[in-house]
């Protein structure tokens, strides 16, 4: 009786000390453009979590891809999306499509769109590139991008059916599964030129929900100790 309440003690302090840590990853990504708040899903399992995937393969991490607020920057690299598409990015060393909202690209040394992290911003036909020495962009709201006037390509929107299926790669990206993720064209998507969609997390939220694991977190803190005094009573009568 006493060694499962010890298992049982022992297990809910470690998906406390998981939610903190994704508490913790929340409120450090407050300001991070095309972040998605994350939180756990409790299941199967979570006490044996040794990764972001439980031993079944499924995510025990539940990404909120809800839209954050979009402000206005003026940079005509950066791109928000209003809607539920997502940017297309290729990993230039792997070759592996990721999908992202965070819009604040730049030009690589070839003149080709990329994200911060040096992933290439793809187009419906591969990379968009337009020169290093180019002087004007303009990108509408169907994603066709015009460098000095001269139409350079469109970027490629995708839709993702279900997105819980999407694995988070990084602060802003995600994988798709091969043999689950259903993705289309998006057709219902605008891009907004010189905008960023921020993240969607809520810092007094978050805190709120830091607060009250860590409530929860002492009281099972001491019922463990509880437990193992007794069971060191015990021992002692023998």
């Amino acid at each position: 009786m006493m060694l499962a309440g010890m298992k049982s003690a022992s297990a809910a302090l470690s998906r406390h000390e998981r939610v903190q840590e994704v508490s913790a990853q929340n409120l450090a990504n407050t300001v991070t453009p095309g972040y998605k708040r994350v939180s756990l899903a409790f299941g199967e399992l979570m006490e044996r979590e040794a990764s972001s995937q439980s031993e079944n393969g499924r995510q025990t991490v539940v990404v909120d891809f809800s839209q954050g607020a979009l402000i206005q920057t003026e940079n005509p690299l950066d791109l928000a999306i209003k809607g539920d598409a997502f940017f297309t990015v290729r990993d230039p060393k792997t070759g592996e499509i990721r999908y992202t909202r965070n819009g604040s690209f730049s030009l690589n040394t070839r003149g080709e769109l990329e994200t911060r992290d040096g992933a290439i911003v793809l187009g419906q036909n591969g990379p968009i590139s337009m020169g290093r020495s180019v002087k004007r962009i303009e990108i509408d709201r169907n994603g066709v991008v015009r460098a000095d006037n001269a139409n350079v390509g469109r970027l490629r929107l995708d839709k993702v059916l279900n997105p819980e299926t999407l694995r988070p790669a990084g602060k802003t990206s995600f994988t798709p599964d091969p043999s689950r993720t259903k993705v289309t064209r998006a057709e219902d998507s605008a891009v907004l030129q010189g905008q960023l969609e921020v993240s969607n997390v809520n810092p007094i939220t978050e805190m709120v929900t830091m607060l009250a694991n860590l409530r929860q977190f002492e009281a099972c803190n001491k019922s463990l100790g509880a437990i193992q005094n007794s069971a060191g009573k015990l021992f002692q009568t023998i």
